[in-house]
């Protein structure tokens, strides 16, 4: 739902309830020279008690449907939910909601096609269909984007009951532009919705020839599936037929295996594999199913030579060592190892060091690993110097846990224990609510590639491989019961690495806290159109992964990707939550993901600036994250959270010691008195903003450090505040 009205967009408010009246805002505390120092928050306390297994995944991924068929309810018994100021919820019926806000934003954007978009899918997501047929036609008017304008046109046909209307929609788009796999997906959805099954698969087969998707070929064999296993059958063997459907190819490899036909099984995978554009993550899969089935020396034959420690993960490698010590084959063991050691040291306390170790003493040679073992012992002898003191909910590792990452001079990790915007906000836990302590906890590791671990910050891969990451652990933390926790490797004082190759995973499931049952690891392989991203989920208790999900980004609209990548998890999860875990958080449109996982991985940037973990010159990390909040705002009008963000990264700059310029004060100050009219729990951010627009006046008349009637969890987030330094605000 609609969680903020929109009082800029419409220029006078809704009526609410009473909410407290102040006589000024909650003004900025002066900086008290003897007061305590905010103490850091790190990672949840560690529960010894017992968690809930993590739920089974889903039996149907069928995404045929484009929109669920809400319950019919009586207009005005049905309820809207809003917050007040004090973040307090608050019902308004929906008829009023409809009249002021839906119809009179949907008015004001008729000539923005990016914003009148968001709008549309945002009442259709609400259920307000009957209100949209106006606005979707003028965007099929105006919009440059004939894909994106009649899939939405069509979408809110298709809730209004219009089959028909919709599917003529769809077809016009494709006059324009051609055969679209996007199109072709929404018009197997509204053939799915009239019953007719038979003519959505073979339209969805069209989209399937265009772009042999994951997600799309999981919803058409499901659909297969259910028509029998003959069917089902039938179903694989067409969809082994398409460049990159490796799934489909693997699945009948398994049956042929199961069938005792190997032969009929290794010639499926010699063709896949004879595929030029099959992925290193495909290749992973042949050789973890040859090595289930006892096929060591085939596994070998085939990947001895094909082995890339550049392009291959070292899970994949430490199969091909385990095949090797089952065959007793000890140099090509020993090989491997040297090709792999060769590409980067290996660390000495992982499994693959122990193998390599035992490979080297069976030819009776010395690896660069085992030269590296003695070393690893003796430094643990000396004492280590006090690392940098990370900001608040950033925190190195525990003991006994193992950073993901291969280990080079000066590696380390950090972990994040809520959003990351949240660090720039001085963590104000009155607004983003910690989980209870007794909640399970969802470990989220940085996405490898392969190609050698290295320090990256600017490449679009590298700030893909962390703001994906960073995106996903913040869905969970909103939408599910469940707390998060991400881990991303970083050379100290140098700045984010992206590791080579996924953690191992039961290494991980050994070494993860007790209150950890699931986690995800995940890996992104650059393409020539954009980037393949992969998760994994693992069952920590039962060690095992439960469940692959894979997506294709486009090079020009990875967001897009990358929100289908969020519904496939959160549906393993068992779907989201009704409302979000803090009432005021919103999901971003479309067309602004992308500039919000820019956003994300600059935030993410600028706070291990701020903590002395990476190199960068703060000013200029900064400006790119302020000028980013700014720029999403209008795109995103609805919501608080690009406003939260450009105060997050006001905060993060004052930590650097860098005043906000006069232009952002102002904006500051004018964002807080917009939140104020609408009555946007935003605005109980006033102390932060004042104090690092150098306001005291306004935090002295609020009355500082202890403004009345406010709760223990806002004073504590007030002395926090105090500690940020500030300086006069800088000019222009």
């Amino acid at each position: 739902m609609f969680k903020r009205l929109l009082a800029r967009l419409m220029g006078d408010s809704l009526p609410f309830a009473a909410a407290p009246k102040r006589d000024a805002a909650e003004p900025l505390p002066p900086r008290d020279p003897a007061a305590k120092p905010a103490v850091p928050m790190v990672q949840l306390p560690l529960a010894p008690a017992p968690v809930p297994e993590p739920p089974p995944p889903l039996t149907d991924p069928s995404l045929l449907h484009p929109l669920p068929e809400p319950a019919p309810v009586p207009e005005d018994a049905s309820r809207t939910t809003v917050s007040d100021t004090y973040g307090r919820e608050l019902a308004l019926a929906r008829s009023e909601w409809r009249d002021q806000v839906v119809r009179a934003n949907l008015e004001r954007y008729r000539n923005d096609a990016e914003s009148l978009c968001s709008l549309i899918l945002e009442a259709l997501e609400e259920g307000y269909e009957s209100e949209l047929s106006e606005a979707s036609a003028r965007l099929v008017e105006i919009d440059e984007n004939p894909e994106r304008a009649h899939g939405v046109r069509a979408r809110v046909l298709t809730a209004q009951g219009d089959l028909p209307g919709a599917e003529s929609v769809l077809r016009e788009g494709m006059a324009k532009i051609g055969e679209h796999p996007a199109l072709l997906d929404i018009l197997a959805g509204v053939q799915l919705a009239r019953k007719d099954v038979g003519q959505a698969q073979e339209t969805l087969w069209q989209a399937l020839q265009l772009s042999p998707q994951d997600d799309r070929l999981d919803a058409w064999l499901a659909r297969e599936k259910d028509r029998g296993p003959e069917a089902y059958l039938h179903a694989l063997e067409r969809a082994a037929t398409l460049p990159g459907a490796g799934r489909a190819v693997l699945e009948l490899a398994c049956r042929d295996f199961a069938d005792e036909q190997p032969r009929a099984a290794l010639a499926r995978l010699d063709r896949l594999l004879a595929d030029k554009a099959v992925t290193a993550q495909t290749e992973a899969q042949v050789v973890s199913l040859l090595a289930e089935k006892g096929q060591d020396e085939v596994v070998l034959g085939k990947f001895l030579s094909r082995y890339r420690p550049e392009r291959h993960s070292d899970e994949m490698l430490a199969q091909l060592l385990r095949a090797a010590r089952k065959t007793k084959r000890w140099r090509d063991g020993a090989a491997l190892l040297a090709r792999r050691e060769a590409q980067e040291p290996i660390a000495s306390e992982s499994p693959l060091a122990e193998l390599g170790r035992e490979f080297a003493a069976l030819q009776g040679t010395t690896s660069a690993a085992q030269v590296a073992a003695p070393a690893a012992q003796a430094a643990k002898a000396v004492p280590a110097q006090a690392a940098p003191a990370l900001p608040p909910a950033v925190a190195a590792p525990e003991p006994g846990e193992n950073a993901p990452v291969r280990q080079v001079a000066n590696a380390d990790s950090v972990v994040l224990t809520e959003p990351v915007w949240g660090l720039g906000l001085a963590r104000p836990d009155w607004l983003l609510q910690p989980k209870p302590v007794h909640a399970p906890v969802m470990a989220f590791f940085n996405l490898a590639q392969a190609g050698g671990a290295r320090i990256a910050r600017d490449d679009e891969t590298a700030r893909l491989s962390r703001s994906i990451v960073l995106y996903l652990a913040e869905s969970v933390h909103f939408w599910t019961d469940y707390a998060t926790r991400g881990q991303f490797p970083l050379i100290k004082g140098s700045g984010p690495m992206v590791p080579s190759s996924e953690p191992d995973g039961l290494a991980l499931c050994d070494s993860l806290p007790g209150n950890v049952p699931t986690f995800v690891t995940g890996s992104i392989e650059q393409t020539a159109d954009g980037w393949v991203v992969t998760l994994s989920l693992w069952d920590r208790l039962n060690r095992k992964s439960f469940a692959c999900e894979s997506v294709t980004l486009e090079h020009a609209r990875p967001g897009k990707g990358v929100l289908q990548l969020e519904e496939k998890l959160l549906r393993r999860l068992g779907g989201q939550r009704a409302a979000p875990h803090d009432g005021f958080y919103a999901r971003p449109p479309t067309d602004a993901m992308d500039a919000y996982l820019g956003l994300l991985s600059g935030m993410f940037m600028l706070a291990l600036v701020s903590a002395g973990q990476a190199g960068g010159e703060a000013a200029r990390d900064g400006r790119a994250v302020v000028d980013a909040a700014l720029e999403l705002i209008p795109r995103w009008p609805w919501a608080d959270v690009p406003a939260m963000h450009f105060f997050a990264g006001l905060g993060l700059l004052a930590d650097c010691r860098v005043p906000p310029s006069a232009g952002d004060a102002e904006r500051a100050m004018a964002l807080l008195e917009e939140a104020r009219a609408s009555r946007s729990v935003m605005a109980r951010l006033g102390p932060l903003v004042w104090h690092l627009c150098a306001r005291r006046d306004l935090w002295d008349a609020g009355g500082g450090l202890n403004p009345a009637g406010q709760s223990h969890a806002y004073r504590q987030w007030l002395a926090r505040v105090a500690e940020k330094p500030v300086s006069a605000v800088a000019a222009g």
